[in-house]
């Protein structure tokens, strides 16, 4: 009953407001949620993009010159192109498959809307939808804490449903990271505006709660890249060490007293698993790498995670002249088996495993020239430090590197470049 229900509001903002039904749609991509429709091969995020699609063309927002303007575009020719190499590898590998068909689909699919978002000075959403898709995935693990046993996380989607899916813990503090980000770079521009000023606040704490309770180093990772770009570059602008300063020194402290009430409702178990991971297991892996004393049983994932890594490399290196170059295939590392069940747990290395070293070429080339071509403009728009922070994110993790998410922010990012190149920037950029 309750996916009717979601399923029929979706279709009625989709008649009576195209734009916020992208927020709907962009918040179901990146908080990762589904929706099972019981037509195979389609669910209802699937669907939904297409009718989406449908939508905007029958409306001209999709027309004949955004298309043109597209294929005209370098950047967008290039990340085209290398997702279709993508696609080309892994059939090449025997590996074709609907899913993997309708994954490079969809990608071009979201393409598509998100030029069209910005063109039509409506990409607030795509910030919007990031927002709310980091309170989906804070609210998931919140309800995780209180009525399970820890991880994996269970999405509060799937009991509304009546399922049970359980999710990889990092990919949420992922999210809220991502979150954080735009959080940052728009809370000091609405200082004079008390209740966004307030609001964002809020929302910065509830993110770095996210990240914290995720116990997902690789976003902790990131979040501090992303704090040492800050202080690096605050000579070319105060205005958002001032605001990270601001945020940091008011999170420590509230945090404190929101901590007290949501630890005073957990299991002591909970709280030591919560405690390793986050203390425990960083000091040791500091302290084996710097000689110092350190517990074994306390380096836990940071041992097997450097054995993934490694085994990745053995791998590759057995593979042949052929797969070396073109690689294995989306999805041929846990298919062949090559990593006893584990992925590589570096998303440079499962590039260059399921893609080969062409791949990786193509593609990390292709990520140097963007960040780049967009670092004038970093302090405009949020999407180039979020850009940054997947970069950094991703090194220690899997697939995000070549997510949905990430397709999201290239073009973002694709997009003010040539907003800038044009002298044509949209209302959505900062004009600090």
């Amino acid at each position: 009953m309750a996916a009717y229900i979601i399923i029929i509001f979706a279709l009625l903002l989709l008649i009576y407001n195209p734009y916020k039904a992208c927020i709907l749609l962009y918040s179901l991509v990146i908080a990762n949620i589904n929706i099972e429709t019981g037509i195979d091969g389609f669910n209802f995020r699937s669907l939904f993009t297409i009718a989406v699609i449908i939508r905007l063309i029958g409306m001209s927002l999709i027309n004949k010159d955004l298309l043109l303007r597209l294929i005209s575009n370098k950047y967008i020719i290039s990340i085209f192109l290398i997702r279709f190499y993508f696609f080309l590898t892994t059939s090449l590998n025997g590996l074709y498959s609907f899913e993997n068909l309708k994954w490079i689909l969809l990608d071009y699919l979201l393409i598509l809307i998100t030029f069209c978002l910005f063109d039509k000075n409506k990409s607030i959403n795509i910030i919007i939808s990031i927002l709310i898709a980091g309170l989906i995935c804070f609210t998931d693990l919140v309800y995780t804490y209180l009525f399970f046993d820890g991880f994996p996380v269970r999405r509060l989607i799937s009991a509304v449903l009546g399922e049970n899916i359980a999710t990889n813990h990092n990919f949420f503090g992922y999210i809220c990271g991502v979150s954080l980000i735009i959080v940052l770079q728009f809370w000091e521009l609405f200082r004079k505006q008390k209740f966004y000023y307030y609001a964002l606040l809020i929302l910065a704490i509830i993110y770095i709660t996210g990240i914290i309770i995720s116990t997902s180093r690789s976003a902790l990772l990131g979040i501090l890249v992303i704090f040492v770009f800050f202080v690096l570059n605050s000579s070319a602008n105060k205005t958002f060490l001032k605001s990270f300063f601001k945020i940091g020194i008011s999170i420590l402290i509230i945090l404190p007293f929101v901590s007290s009430i949501f630890i005073s409702r957990l299991d002591d178990n909970i709280i030591t698993k919560l405690k390793n991971r986050i203390i425990d297991e960083p000091v040791a892996m500091y302290e084996k790498h710097t000689g110092g004393n350190y517990n074994e049983e306390d380096l836990d994932s940071g041992e097997w995670r450097k054995e993934s890594s490694g085994n990745a490399i053995e791998n590759y290196e057995k593979l042949n002249l052929i797969e070396k170059f073109i690689g294995i295939g989306r999805g041929g590392y846990l298919k062949r088996n090559l990593g006893d069940g584990l992925s590589t747990h570096n998303g440079y290395l499962l590039i260059l495993m399921e893609y080969g070293a062409l791949g990786l070429i193509f593609y990390v080339t292709f990520l140097i020239f963007l960040v780049i071509s967009a670092f004038k403009y970093r302090f405009y728009a949020p999407y180039y430090l979020i850009l940054v922070y997947i970069l950094f994110y991703s090194l220690p993790q899997n697939e995000e590197l070549i997510g949905t998410l990430m397709t999201i922010i290239i073009i973002s990012n694709i997009y003010v470049i040539c907003q800038f190149k044009s002298k044509q920037p949209n209302y959505y950029i900062s004009n600090t």
